[in-house]
């Protein structure tokens, strides 16, 4: 890691079997970099050595993770470099991989602005921290500013053992036997079940720090399932996660869900108005924005059936 310590690694492969490469690993780079495995990451983009803008974020958020500040500001200069000029290869949010939910006009300048006010602090450029470095770069930079430095990037492992909707998941699932007469054990109780079905990582608020969103389903009792959608926003120690958003019955069928320039934009097959219950036939879309700290339906009219959740039943 001497080369990312100095800001060495220049990214100058432009050749359309880098482009095949760089999508082909972008979702496991997205993981590195969720997982805030700094070293793997840095190592993954210079391998493939890809002069993309999003290649330049990952080195520079691997810098500032390791410590190395001074080389930090360097990728990020260089990726907005990239981000701005004419070649569409070079723009994450122009090809087939996407950004991975990053909304880069708004995270250069603001990693670029903690990165400048970490070496001000400290009072000189840091060239990194040799324990940290010794350790494999797993810990965050401590001099980042105080806005950001300190928050904790949302992770899967995360999302699969919070409490979301009144249910605390344990590896992404939950299950209660809820005794409906409590004076008469033998009469059979209720099983309530719980899990997550989908996730979806990126900036929600700007911050730069990777937040999640979920979709999770619960079964009260009966064959049918209830879905909705909660948002867990990066935070110092735990995530802040949101109301869950009921969005309906289970029979709705989520093809997709990512986070898009701090919006999370949902690709589903709903009921028309001749579809019956088991057979949804409907391309929609819905979208969503973080709102504080509460997820807003921007689309509150896309799908047919709305599900109020009355007293929390489903979700609280």
């Amino acid at each position: 890691m001497k080369d990312l310590e100095e800001g060495k690694p220049n990214l100058d492969c432009d050749t359309l079997a880098c482009d095949l490469c760089w999508m082909e690993n972008l979702d496991g780079m997205i993981l590195l970099y969720n997982s805030s495995e700094w070293v793997k990451l840095a190592e993954s983009v210079m391998k493939i050595g890809y002069g993309k803008d999003l290649a330049y974020y990952f080195l520079g958020q691997a810098a500032e993770g390791m410590g190395y500040n001074e080389a930090a500001l360097k990728y990020y200069n260089q990726g907005v470099a990239a981000f701005s000029d004419s070649r569409k290869l070079h723009h994450c949010r122009e090809s087939g991989g996407g950004c991975g939910g990053l909304d880069l006009a708004q995270a250069f300048p603001q990693r670029i602005a903690a990165v400048k006010a970490s070496m001000k602090t400290s009072g000189r450029e840091s060239a990194g921290r040799k324990d940290n470095k010794n350790r494999g770069g797993n810990k965050p930079a401590q001099n980042e500013n105080k806005e950001t430095g300190n928050k904790r990037p949302v992770t899967s492992n995360v999302l699969d053992n919070l409490e979301i909707g009144g249910y605390l998941l344990k590896n992404g699932k939950y299950e209660e036997t809820v005794q409906l007469d409590e004076q008469d054990p033998d009469e059979p109780g209720i099983i309530f079940r719980a899990g997550i079905s989908n996730k979806a990582f990126g900036d929600l608020n700007g911050d730069g720090i990777t937040d999640g969103v979920v979709i999770i389903w619960c079964n009260t009792g009966g064959n049918g399932s209830v879905i909705g959608l909660a948002a867990a926003v990066a935070d110092s120690g735990k995530p802040i996660v949101t109301k869950v958003i009921t969005l309906g019955d289970s029979r709705i069928d989520i093809r997709s869900m990512k986070i898009e320039q701090g919006m999370i934009i949902l690709r589903l097959i709903t009921h028309g108005p001749n579809d019956g219950l088991c057979c949804p036939s409907v391309k929609s879309i819905c979208k969503f924005k973080l709102e504080g700290s509460r997820l807003v339906n921007l689309t509150p009219k896309v799908l047919r059936y709305e599900l109020k959740d009355y007293d929390g039943w489903f979700f609280r």
